[in-house]
């Protein structure tokens, strides 16, 4: 806090502590399709505070989800009228750098970093991802530049004032600053107790009120007609005996409409400003900055590139300021709010080309968002896509010094080959039809033109009720539906009406993202996404007959559409019944090998191990609908070890059952093609992996299968109730009564939930207990027909996944091939990239060292011969002509040749000079009475250091061009110090 207040009016910090001053940026290359980057200079000194609401045009269209995002100057009071709308909420000023975006230069891309109260540096290293990204879209297409930015959304301040840190790396980094709030309507400052500053607490919104501002009863005033005037004055004399108050009753007409004037009951408090990634990092603690690696890479290392062996490899990037919008929402009202805000608010007001999503802690990595917009920009109906999500793999925790544990470790490594097989696997077969069900949130990248209009109204349904209506919270049906909403958005992407968008997956773009250590953590992440798709899946297959009403798309289009409506339905069948069929799997397999009992035994050893893995599951459920998953952390633990032995049984069975002489050939060949269902996916990408990860990942990931179809499941089913939805507070309203009932309510919803859950869970134990009853009991009595036809759908399903999988990699190399000459014609167009002068300077300084590597190769005692020097001379020289020669810079390239011409004169007047030395010295040693040889040799040294480098690094030779030396320079002065 401290550090803001005298930082106000200072230039922020630019780069390293080690470095003095600020980079110097050159203006690009004269295109007039480029834009100057000294268009964003007046935003770089300080940030711009802008208050933002959501305005409805049609305040008495309550339906209306088509919003403007304003400048809020004044707060709703208890006289609000129509007529207010004007004067509460402003157009956004031309001067700010969201009227940059908005007025003058349209982004072409917006980026969006969601985030809650993460540790700051999460956020730096998402951002690190997202500024290597920038420089990449610069080499590849430069009208990018400064048409990229980057809104960053948290998600309510008063997480963020309950962490003095945090508000203190972003004050540190001159992106926020509270004081900037207006007192009289956001905040409230009080002095700590002593000397230890000043507190700033949070006051309530007046437009928050229910009885303000939703369905709120305004009275208008209808003057009658003409003809209803000529009929009262014929009726007057006849109606004498009324009295006064009565005519004025019938002069006026008096109604009542509902109104909604906002589109979301919140402020977004957005601080703007134009910042280098270096800001970002000195922001950071000192002990951060020392420790930041991204990916085993130096973060600098990371985003300008290195041509070096072992660094990021073969290409250097220019570093270039990135227009940032750190907004703050005044209170929070979860994830996807802060996706209205960004669609509807920054996205409808700047209109770009496209929108990227990313949640903090995501990284992208190089070669990421660059390769998805390149794909986008080839194949213009791509209406959304996405990339690879990887695990991080990491060997110490979030503080730094304490270590992962071999818990941890494997959980961690089941986790990174169940997320590639998941990708190499799943979303390789959608992307083949054209139909990537699933676009993340925390990586994904959408066209605008084609999500704006109702895949974003669909998609933000399941938002925080809009003021806290509890007469419209949604059901638990629709609530667990909305749990991953990017499911949702793909589908109303492919089956929008009168359009032919896909949605694809792009191989290669990869993006590194945390997961969860602990189990319980994993348990409540695995809820939220089985459920979401379980739910959203039925939604996305009522939707079936919509895929006929796309525009363009040919008949055989639709067909594959349809069979992969058929795929989704058998794998959401047999989802459903997952636990049913893994308990027949077990029964099946240990009956074949070990002695059993048709009847209930606890002697028998199948018996015994069937009785004891029923047992388990009991335990679960009643964990799972009785104790919240923080105080049962020990019973689920004991249950996975369990589990995990469970399955290393029932490996063993399978393998004694699969190598007997009268083994089931149909058995045989399912465990064959699961088995590949691991292994072939992972070959086929064998260079995107860590095999040795790999091999720890699939032993950890078989041992933890029982606890992925048994424990997370059960969980999953136990839980649908437990929907992230608020009561509201009574601080936010000014009328407790109303408060009070609004609780009332809210715990009326949640009682109905909770019988929605008992009704479900019942019917899916049922049909799981019927599924594994009825194909154990086939199985034993020898009648296997329906054990055969499911054993075929399994296998079926497998091979489908692996043939169309397959498919999907040969058929992206192609894509690929055809994308990067797509991108050379549109670099070439441009006279190539923003980055070929650093690139450049790169390379001279490499030139640099290898010349004096020849030049200075012996003592002084001995020298080369002169025909060697000359032949590396002119091969440095020769490289250097064809480098400029294959950018098409014939300038450069005629001045290096008039400079091989001139620097090989030099050499040769060198080399007689040398030699000169060479025979003064040598009788100096023969005659050191001869004063005048030493003397000789004292100048002719002189004249040789005078001469010494011809490509101008240290004093440059008439006729030739200089290079710069600002690297020499730089090490030699970090040498000294």
């Amino acid at each position: 806090m401290s550090h803001s207040e005298n930082s106000k009016d200072e230039e922020p910090p630019h780069e390293r502590s080690n470095l003095t001053s600020p980079p110097q940026y050159e203006e690009p290359p004269a295109d007039p399709e480029v834009l100057p980057i000294s268009d964003l200079d007046p935003f770089r000194k300080r940030c711009r505070y802008t208050p933002l609401s959501l305005v409805n045009p049609d305040p008495f269209n309550t339906t209306n989800q088509d919003y403007i995002m304003k400048q809020h100057e004044y707060n709703a009071d208890e006289d609000w009228d129509i007529e207010d709308v004007g004067l509460c909420d402003i157009d956004i000023l031309e001067d700010t750098l969201i009227g940059y975006g908005i007025y003058k230069n349209q982004p072409k891309m917006l980026m969006c970093i969601t985030l809650f109260n993460e540790d700051p540096k999460r956020l730096v290293e998402s951002l690190a991802g997202v500024y290597r990204a920038y420089y990449e879209l610069l080499d590849l297409d430069p009208t990018f530049l400064n048409r990229v930015h980057v809104v960053i959304i948290t998600d309510g301040y008063e997480t963020l004032l309950e962490n003095p840190q945090h508000q203190e790396v972003y004050d540190k980094a001159n992106i926020h600053s509270i004081k900037k709030l207006n007192p009289k309507k956001y905040t409230k400052a009080t002095m700590k107790p002593g000397l230890q500053g000043t507190e700033f607490n949070l006051q309530s919104l007046s437009f928050i009120n229910t009885e303000n501002m939703i369905s709120r009863r305004i009275e208008t005033r209808e003057e009658k007609d003409d003809q209803e005037e000529e009929d009262e004055e014929e009726n007057k004399e006849e109606k004498k005996e009324n009295t006064k108050d009565d005519d004025e009753k019938q002069e006026v007409k008096i109604e009542f409409k509902d109104i909604k004037a906002y589109g979301a009951n919140n402020i977004g408090h957005c601080f703007s400003r134009v910042m280098d990634f270096s800001e970002w990092e000195q922001a950071l603690s000192k002990q951060q900055r020392n420790n930041f690696f991204i990916n085993g890479y130096d973060v600098y290392d990371f985003l300008t590139g290195d041509d070096s062996v072992g660094n990021v490899k073969t290409k250097k990037y220019k570093d270039y300021p990135l227009p940032i919008h750190f907004v703050v929402k005044h209170q929070n009202q979860g994830k996807l709010e802060s996706y209205k805000w960004f669609y509807n608010g920054f996205c409808k007001m700047m209109n770009p080309k496209y929108a990227q999503l990313i949640e903090v802690g995501a990284i992208p990595q190089w070669n990421s968002i660059s390769r998805i917009i390149m794909h986008m920009e080839a194949f213009q109906n791509v209406g959304g896509a996405c990339g690879e999500i990887e695990v991080k793999l990491i060997e110490k925790k979030s503080d730094g010094v304490q270590a992962v544990s071999f818990v941890e470790s494997s959980m961690m490594r089941a986790q990174y080959v169940e997320y590639k097989v998941s990708h190499y696997m799943d979303k390789a077969t959608e992307s083949l039809f054209g139909f990537v069900t699933s676009l993340p949130s925390a990586f994904s990248t959408f066209r605008w033109e084609c999500i704006k209009g109702r895949p974003i109204s669909q998609t933000l349904k399941g938002a925080r009720d809009d003021f806290r209506d509890v007469r419209k919270i949604m059901s638990c049906y629709t609530s667990n539906k909305y749990l991953t909403e990017d499911r949702i958005m793909a589908m109303e992407i492919v089956c929008k009406e009168n359009e032919n968008y896909l949605t694809h997956y792009v191989p290669g773009a990869k993006c590194l993202v945390d997961c969860p250590l602990s189990l319980t953590g994993l348990i409540k992440e695995r809820r939220r996404i089985f459920n979401g798709w379980m739910f959203s899946s039925v939604h996305l297959l009522k939707s079936t007959c919509r895929v006929w009403k796309r525009k363009g798309s040919s008949f055989i289009r639709n067909c594959f559409l349809m069979l992969l409506y058929l795929y989704m339905a058998i794998i959401w069948i047999l989802f459903y019944c997952m636990l049913g069929l893994f308990y027949s799997a077990f029964s099946i397999f240990v009956r074949e090998v070990l002695p059993d009992d048709k009847c209930l035994s606890v002697t028998m050893a199948s018996n015994l191990l069937e009785n004891v893995y029923l047992t388990f599951l009991f335990i679960v459920l009643m964990l799972s609908t009785s104790v919240q998953v923080l105080h049962a952390e020990v019973g689920y633990r004991l249950c996975s070890f369990l589990m995990g032995l469970f399955s290393i049984v029932l490996i063993v069975c399978a393998v004694f059952y699969a190598t007997k002489s009268d083994g089931n050939l149909l058995a045989v060949s399912l465990i064959g093609f699961f088995i590949f269902s691991f292994i072939i996916p992972l070959i086929l990408n064998i260079k995107d992996l860590y095999i040795s990860d790999v091999v720890k990942g699939i032993i950890y990931a078989t041992y933890f299968l029982p606890t992925y179809a048994n424990i997370f499941t059960i969980f999953s089913m136990a839980n649908i109730h437990e929907v992230a939805f608020e009561t509201v507070s009574g601080s936010l309203n000014k009328d407790k009564e109303i408060a009070t009932k609004v609780k009332e309510a809210a715990a009326e919803k949640y009682e109905d939930y909770q019988y929605y859950r008992a009704k479900f869970l019942v019917v899916w134990l049922c049909v799981n207990f019927a599924v594994g009853g009825v194909i154990t009991y086939l199985d034993r009595e020898d009648l296997r027909v329906f054990p055969f036809i499911l054993c075929c759908v399994l296998a079926g399903v497998i091979v489908f996944k692996l043939v169309v999988s397959g498919m999907h990699r040969a058929i992206s190399w192609v894509h690929y091939c055809y994308v990067s000459c797509h991108f050379r014609k549109i670099r070439k167009g441009h006279k190539g990239g923003l980055h070929d002068e650093v690139r450049n300077r790169a390379y001279s300084e490499s030139v640099e060292f290898e010349y004096k590597k020849c030049v200075y190769n012996n003592d002084d005692d001995e020298i080369d011969d002169e025909e060697p020097i000359l032949i590396a001379l002119d091969d440095i020289m020769e490289k250097m002509r064809k480098n400029f020669k294959l950018k098409n810079d014939m300038h450069q390239a005629n001045e290096l040749q008039k400079m091989l011409t001139i620097s090989k004169k030099v050499r040769e007047r060198e080399i007689k000079k040398k030699t000169t030395m060479f025979q003064a010295r040598t009788m100096a040693k023969a005659n050191p009475d001869v004063i005048s040889a030493s003397h000789d040799h004292s100048n002719i040294s002189k004249d040789v250091s005078a001469a010494d480098d011809p490509f101008g690094f240290e004093e440059p030779v008439d006729g030739a061009p200089s290079f710069s030396s600002e690297t020499s320079s730089r090490q030699e002065s970090e040498s000294a110090n």
